[in-house]
């Protein structure tokens, strides 16, 4: 028995694979705010600069940047919720994956 599977569902279920990639870590990231709350009774925050500092990124340049509005902007999305992040990054890569191999139209003849 042979399966066919059309090449638009290929993309859609890979591109939702993709998109798993941000949910997945951001529901381990709740997972252990969920467990460090139950073991200390304290929500433990963290924000999306938590990750530059878990790879030992600096953001020396963000801090001494001289141009107030962008340094704003910059502080204020690196001050969201790590778990909102992964999501939105997760679901941006799947559209970019989406963008890049969406079908071609069928030509009626």
């Amino acid at each position: 028995m042979r399966i066919n599977f059309k090449y638009s569902e290929i993309i859609e279920s890979i591109s939702a694979l993709i998109a798993g990639v941000g949910c997945i870590p951001a529901a381990i990231v709740i997972g252990y705010q969920i467990f460090q709350w139950l073991k200390t009774g304290e929500w433990l925050q963290m924000p999306f600069y938590t990750l530059f500092i878990w790879l030992n990124l600096d953001l020396s340049t963000i801090v001494n940047m001289e141009w107030h509005g962008v340094k704003k902007i910059l502080v204020w999305i690196l001050e969201l919720p790590l778990t909102l992040m992964l999501i939105v990054f997760g679901c941006a890569l799947a559209g970019v994956f989406k963008s890049i191999f969406k079908p071609e139209p069928m030509k009626h003849q």
